[in-house]
């Protein structure tokens, strides 16, 4: 019967607490091939181990025939010349008893290495393999916490949505009531039109993300009942690439009305004479671009404008815009320039492809 050695113990340890921690992790189904294999190299190398042990033991048993056999051979009623042949043959059965022993002694120290340097990589393997764990279930941890803070920023950001909702759902039966005791047809017209219009946008509003065509076709709207307010100078050119499919590409809702409207009140309202809009849609290498551009007064970094201080409109886009690009691969983005061929703005946005909204 072997003895268990400090070694048996220390790896049985690190085995015992190795299990507590992953049962805990609950990922014990990925240890148990490790365990075997490893389990298997220190079997390996205690066979090694016993090996050693048992040509130690029958090199000790060999020593102790020879020294009784001695004892005999040295009888002193044998011959004197038998005597001293006999002795010679002792002295040399002794010294290969001797290098039996110091060579068994030496395969049981390296037989004892070589069991040592298994624990020691058994438990540096498995010492690994929880670092790993622990940092993948720290990552995981932390890449859940971003998407609740996700979560929670677009919740913030719908709840914004509902109560931006109020004051154009007030306006809207205000606006009925004036509809009903409108005695000017144009002015019946117009504010009928004001009426879909706000209706909408409460449709619109209602939803985080919509179609391209849904978003353009608010924007008709829109610039139909701006137009009237700029003026037979405003002109609006529309370029729409055929080879995009408008009900089939998502945005988050009102983003290129936002843009519009932006390029109206800062850019052309403010200009005299010719005032020209350009809405641009085309498809681009994994996804969709969408430019809104004027010849209005221009934006100007260097008069100290921030992308990220603006009105509440472009606050929201921008934050919206934030808040989606935490949830997808591929980022939407906005970028701002001055034309460089005529006055005025350009803002484009990139929407890529299968970009999730919800």
């Amino acid at each position: 019967m072997q003895p268990i050695g400090d070694e048996v113990v220390l790896f049985i340890f690190a085995v015992n607490l190795t299990f507590i921690i992953l049962t805990e992790m609950k990922i014990v189904n990925y240890l148990i091939g490790i365990l075997f294999v490893l389990f298997i190299a220190y079997l390996i190398s205690l066979g090694c181990s016993f090996d050693a042990k048992d040509e130690m033991k029958d090199a000790e048993a060999s020593l102790k025939e020879l020294s009784e056999a001695a004892a005999m051979m040295t009888d002193p009623d044998l011959p004197l010349g038998e005597q001293i042949q006999n002795r010679k043959l002792m002295l040399v059965f002794n010294k290969l008893a001797e290098v039996n022993i110091e060579q068994a002694r030496h395969n049981a120290r390296d037989a004892r290495r070589y069991q040592l340097t298994v624990i020691s990589l058994c438990i540096a393997s498995l010492l690994i393999f929880i670092t790993l764990v622990v940092f993948g279930k720290i990552r995981n941890r932390q890449h859940a916490i971003v998407q609740e803070e996700q979560q929670l920023r677009i919740s913030v950001l719908r709840l914004q949505n509902i109560r931006n909702r109020i004051t154009p759902h007030f306006i809207f039966n205000e606006l009925n009531r004036a509809i009903s005791h409108a005695n000017d047809a144009e002015q019946y017209r117009e504010l009928q039109e004001l009426v879909k219009l706000l209706r909408f946008s409460l449709q619109l509003n209602e939803k985080l993300g919509v179609t391209l065509k849904e978003e353009l076709d608010f924007v008709r709207y829109y610039l139909d009942v701006e137009r009237k307010r700029l003026g037979p100078d405003f002109e609006v050119e529309w370029m729409l690439d055929e080879s995009v499919d408008a009900e089939k590409v998502l945005l988050p809702a009102m983003f290129i009305q936002i843009l519009v409207e932006n390029a109206i009140k800062h850019g052309l309202s403010l200009k005299e004479g010719e005032k020209r809009l350009r809405i641009c849609v085309s498809r681009q290498t994994g996804g969709t671009r969408v430019c809104v551009s004027d010849n209005g007064l221009g934006y100007y970094p260097a008069h100290g404008q921030n992308l990220h201080n603006t009105g509440t409109g472009l606050k929201m886009l921008y934050q919206t815009a934030d808040v989606l690009n935490g949830m997808n691969k591929e980022k939407l983005t906005v970028t701002v320039d001055n034309r460089k061929e005529d006055c005025g703005t350009e803002v484009c946005i990139f929407i890529p492809a299968n970009y999730k909204i919800e």
